[in-house]
């Protein structure tokens, strides 16, 4: 039996407050080199900053183990109704997905995987661009997950973060194809939206003779909208603490706003500064925690007419129903850019997923 994780991020531009001229985050483009350069730099503090955000976040573990994990039938993607033309381009390093026209008129979207030092591919940036003005603004910069971050153990004493930019995690294969025909796509090539099929084996931390899940990531790029699903097939047994099955990295200039939309049907709005942190430092302890949010929406002072819009589909697979106390979570993450959390399980005992899930 398998789990089912599925969200959407979509960029959501308010056509009645475009902005003309120069504001905060106008530039050009990086090149292809620079950016997977970046991603690579990037991703090396990314086990600093999970881990700062697990230990602020709940309490320490206890040897305790709880109950097998129910299981629901999962939601799958909803069907993608409109198709949008996108060139894409792929080397040894990366992948570059550019809609020159996307679902926001005027607007040329791009988006990038890159490739790990340890052979998966993760989604990079998110990028839109005014074609008449030029002025491009970043909604998601890359360099640390987007995907999933799990903490988990073959016992309570080895529970540490596997998965994403954490490592312990190898590439079985992975096929590039067009979403609407099936196509498979060759290095330079078009296509009517592009869908990623990667298939890994997530492992027990630096056991990679041992890994305990299977996983199929299926990505849709359509233009302003990315999709994820994920299955997973769990061939042993594992334990789980506070783990993260989907993530937003973006910009103070573009994200320093977030609006929950939560499930009893209210809304929350919260905000950091623009520059700087809260506590003074970077990756320090700053988290509005707790929300019950299967959608949130996040904008910026620099270009508030750029929002970035995160769904997921599956709150009871994804957040386990939010019963837990991180929930839906926004990290005030260092001087420059926040990060969104969607949290699974919490830290008051390891929570064991058995084999055949």
């Amino acid at each position: 039996m398998k789990k089912s994780l599925c969200y959407i991020l979509s960029l959501l531009l308010l056509s009645s407050l475009v902005a003309c001229g120069s504001t905060g985050d106008e530039s050009k483009a990086p090149d292809e080199s620079s950016t997977v350069s970046d991603f690579s730099s990037a991703a090396e503090e990314s086990s600093k900053e999970e881990t700062i955000s697990q230990e602020e976040s709940s309490e320490e573990p206890s040897v305790e183990e709880s109950s097998e994990e129910p299981v629901k039938e999962p939601v799958t993607m909803p069907e993608i109704k409109e198709y949008i033309p996108m060139t894409f381009r792929k080397n040894d390093t990366g992948v570059f997905m550019t809609a020159n026209d996307s679902q926001e008129a005027g607007h040329k979207i791009e988006v990038s995987m890159v490739k790990t030092a340890w052979g998966t591919w993760n989604l990079g940036y998110f990028k839109a661009t005014d074609t008449d003005t030029k002025k491009t603004v970043t909604m998601n910069p890359g360099g640390t997950d987007w995907e999933y971050v799990y903490r988990v153990g073959e016992t309570a004493g080895d529970i540490t973060f596997c998965g994403g930019n954490h490592g312990n995690e190898k590439l079985v294969d992975i096929k590039f194809y067009d979403a609407k025909s099936g196509r498979e796509l060759n290095d330079n090539d078009t296509a009517d939206g592009v869908r990623i099929v990667e298939r890994t084996q997530i492992y027990y931390n630096n056991k990679p003779d041992k890994p305990f899940v299977n996983v199929v990531r299926t990505y849709v790029i359509n233009g302003a909208d990315v999709w994820l699903e994920c299955d997973y097939d769990f061939i042993r047994d594992a334990l789980f603490n506070l783990s993260y099955t989907a993530m937003a990295c973006i910009p103070k200039a573009n994200g320093n706003h977030i609006v929950y939309y939560n499930t009893d049907g209210t809304t929350k709005e919260f905000s950091t500064a623009l520059h700087g942190t809260k506590s003074g430092s970077d990756y320090g302890g700053d988290f509005d925690k707790g929300n019950p949010a299967p959608y949130v929406e996040m904008y910026g002072d620099s270009n508030p007419e750029y929002r970035m819009t995160v769904r997921v589909y599956d709150p009871y697979v994804m957040c386990d129903d939010f019963i837990y106390a991180d929930k839906t979570m926004f990290w005030d993450m260092n001087s420059t850019q926040n990060k969104l959390y969607f949290c699974k399980f919490d830290n008051s005992k390891p929570h064991k997923v058995t084999k055949g899930t």
